[in-house]
């Protein structure tokens, strides 16, 4: 017991042991996960020019279709489908993407030009096909639930956010020099932070083995504070509802999420046939108008009819978010298909200290909190992620040989 624990306190081999087993467990999932998060730090930009023909629309003078109009378009596609999202923010030239599911309860993405309503193309969301038109995608799922069934993939992910940010704080604890020995005291080496300086550098003209061991411990360290909250926020997206919210709601009141807590109806399609009363247009209309005083400036993201509640759910976000820093305000406003009251209202300025802070997560997971640099280092963030786990396995690695370890 004393060869683990030192005067109250675990010794430092067991947090070496610790962080060592650690690492190796997670490796692999830090090293897919840092290398697809890198791709889709530019998932849009990317995905424009793997597919153009998607994407790329002539401009005109003709103004914008109508997202009625719209909607019209895209039921031509598969008349029995079920129009889930339009996703109205794009950039000049571009496309509109119309979100449908099928009866087979197959999701379609489906492209239209925003002034003629023809459609340019469509892909299946979530198939595991190596072409131009669903790479990206693929990647997007490989770092959200790594296609597994149901919700055991964005669980699993979620356990490794956590168990990240578990060893983050344990590799920053390794890289402190460890308290002086009682003959070491009088030496010229009793200055803390002299001590700690080589942890921050690379050694140069070392030797291989002494190289990966300096990169693994000074990358890791400079960039200490964005890989902790780039795990953090991982475990925001995956394990949300079963440990992000209930510990944040500890320090603060959270707004609730009006998708799980308003009732449950039938479908209009089920109870008498028809649509809801409100098109998407409408819906668009009335959610502006209850946006919190000082918001007018917001753009439209998307709107999405959930069935199930006879609900639209209309998003705002902030003109340039991606593209410039602080660009976080984001507003969802809820409301009634039929009749347009507002059931439901969530977003920045229109939450709580809380919910700021949950809506802070993903602008620091993607890096748009930076707008376009913070993008490029959640980039080179992910590569460095990758390089992390490898460079700890081959340290783990050589000290296993040089014990004669088999």
């Amino acid at each position: 017991m004393t060869s683990v624990i030192r005067s109250g306190v675990l010794s430092r081999s067991f947090w070496v042991r610790l962080h060592r087993y650690i690492g190796l467990v997670i490796a692999a999932f830090l090293v897919m996960l840092g290398l697809t998060g890198s791709v889709i730090a530019f998932e849009h930009e990317l995905d424009a020019w793997l597919n153009p023909e998607l994407f790329r629309v002539s401009e005109q003078t003709a103004p914008v279709l109508s997202l009625d109009a719209i909607a019209r378009h895209a039921q031509q596609f598969d008349p029995d489908a079920e129009i889930i999202t339009i996703r109205i923010k794009r950039n000049h030239g571009e496309s509109i993407r119309v979100d449908l599911k099928t009866e087979r309860g197959t999701m379609w993405e489906l492209f239209l030009n925003p002034f003629s309503g023809e459609a340019l193309g469509a892909r299946v969301r979530g198939t595991f096909v190596m072409d131009r038109a669903h790479v990206i995608p693929m990647v997007y799922r490989l770092h959200t639930n790594l296609y597994l069934p149901g919700r055991w993939g964005t669980w699993l992910l979620g356990g490794i956010a956590l168990i990240w940010m578990v060893d983050c704080l344990v590799g920053f604890y390794l890289t402190l020099p460890p308290p002086l020995r009682s003959r070491e005291k009088n030496s010229s080496c009793r200055n803390w932070l002299s001590r700690w300086k080589p942890s921050w550098g690379i050694k140069r003209q070392a030797g291989w083995v002494r190289f990966n061991f300096d990169l693994h411990r000074a990358s890791g360290l400079w960039f200490w504070p964005v890989l902790f909250m780039v795990a953090m926020s991982g475990a925001y997206f995956n394990l949300n509802a079963e440990v992000f919210r209930p510990i944040v709601g500890l320090f603060g009141d959270l707004t609730p999420d009006p998708r799980k807590t308003l009732p449950k109806t039938l479908p209009k399609t089920l109870q008498s046939g028809a649509d809801p009363v409100l098109g998407f247009s409408d819906a668009v209309l009335v959610a502006r108008q209850r946006l919190p005083a000082g918001n007018d400036d917001l753009e439209l993201s998307f709107v999405r009819y959930m069935p199930d509640l006879n609900v639209y759910r209309v998003a705002f976000d902030h003109k340039g978010r991606g593209s410039k820093a602080f660009a976080i305000e984001a507003e969802q406003v809820f409301i009634n298909g039929d009749n347009g009251t507002l059931t439901g209202q969530r977003g920045y300025d229109s939450g709580t200290r809380a919910d700021r802070f949950l809506a802070w997560q993903f602008p620091i997971h993607s890096g748009q909190i930076l707008g376009m640099y913070g993008r490029v280092l959640i980039c080179i963030m992910g590569m460095l992620t990758a390089i992390l786990a490898i460079t700890g396995v081959i340290i783990w690695s050589r000290k296993r040989k040089s014990r004669g370890i088999k």
